[in-house]
């Protein structure tokens, strides 16, 4: 009964609180609609009450009218078809259960005159999704003593970027704030944090074994100094104070999670330039501008800034953890010009051996 599924593929479908010709219903909203309803004491005392008002006022607006006269010629004919078989018709309501069912949610948006309201399947899939979220956040907010299972097919479909990151923050780590499980699927680098490993699962298309394998799937904490990494590491800063750093300057750090290569570059003007770098090779081979802008994507490589050396300790360890492919790409500001002594060093063998690499 605490199982939420929500497609937002179909994003309309999960507002439709109608039963199928089968008599089932579809939509996580309808199945919870119909839930209250069927445990609510308060409404189920109040059932014949309803029931006896609305026969009443029916019948009282029906009387006399050109539809009750249609609806006697239905019956009638009906008997008739029967072979005279002792029936009755009824035109009435449904159901107590089913009547909040068929009720619809209706929205003004921007509106004075609040009879003019629209039903919210008339609107676009983006706002449908802003309902659909403050649907969420209501089951959320009043299952106090139940806990939920939510399990959402990509969230962000249909999703300003703006409200992808909302989504995440209020709803979805809302809803596991709450003590609710949250499982979702996603291809939005705003709707993950790069740095809450334990909860990340990698999924990615194996080319050369054709079939969809897991990459990335550990439930440990990310610790840049444990053991796993197994190499010395020390500390520069607290992991808290670059995170808080890096999340204001760095928009683009969550591309990491969906990426198969890293390069790590020094600050935004080193990514434009290696970007135009492997722009401008690849369209020497393949002498097609819009291929070449589209390379890296096409590939899954990010182009990341680490913002200084001292920082960048923090992604060569995540990239370690996440078992991606990585390279980093520094500056080593020299005070005095190495460039000729540098250029007779042909191996690296030779350059660590040099002075130049302590």
């Amino acid at each position: 009964d605490n199982v939420f599924f929500i497609n937002f593929h179909c994003i309309k479908e999960e507002i439709s609180t109608q039963k199928t010709s089968w008599g089932n219903l579809k939509s996580f909203l309808g199945k919870h609609i119909q839930k209250i309803v069927a445990h609510d004491t308060k409404m189920h005392c109040k059932k014949e009450q309803f029931r006896e008002a609305t026969k009443e006022a029916a019948n009282e607006v029906l009387q006399g009218s050109e539809l009750e006269r249609f609806v006697e010629r239905i019956k009638s004919n009906y008997k008739f078809n029967l072979r005279q078989n002792d029936c009755l018709v009824e035109f009435g309501f449904p159901d107590y259960e089913e009547i909040f069912l068929q009720m619809m949610f209706k929205v003004g948006l921007n509106c004075r005159d609040v009879k003019e309201l629209v039903p919210i399947d008339h609107f676009g899939d983006g706002y449908i999704s802003l309902f659909i979220m403050a649907v969420i956040q209501a089951i959320a907010e009043t299952n106090t003593d139940d806990k939920c299972l939510f399990i959402f097919e990509e969230p962000e479909s249909f999703l300003h970027e703006h409200h992808q990151e909302y989504f995440y923050r209020m709803v979805l780590c809302n809803l596991a704030e709450r003590g609710h499980q949250v499982i979702y699927t996603t291809h939005s680098d705003r709707m993950v944090d790069v740095w809450d490993t334990k909860s990340i699962i990698r999924i990615e298309f194996d080319e050369d074994a054709n079939q969809t394998v897991i990459r990335f799937n550990k439930t440990g904490e990310f610790n840049p100094a444990s053991e796993e990494i197994n190499e010395p590491f020390r500390e520069p800063i607290s992991l808290e104070n670059y995170n808080s750093f890096l999340k204001s300057v760095e928009p683009n750090l969550n591309k990491i999670l969906f990426s198969r290569k890293v390069v790590l570059v020094e600050g935004p003007n080193d990514l434009m330039a290696y970007k135009y770098a492997v722009e401008k090779k690849v369209f020497g081979i393949k002498q097609s501008k819009r291929f070449s802008e589209a390379f890296l994507s096409l590939n899954n490589m990010a182009i990341i800034p680490h913002h200084g050396k001292t920082t960048a300790f923090y992604l060569i360890e995540l990239c370690k953890w996440l078992k991606l492919d990585y390279f980093i790409i520094t500056d080593w500001d020299f005070e005095e010009d190495f460039i000729s002594e540098i250029s007779g060093i042909s191996s690296m063998e030779d350059l660590k051996e040099n002075v130049l690499y302590e």
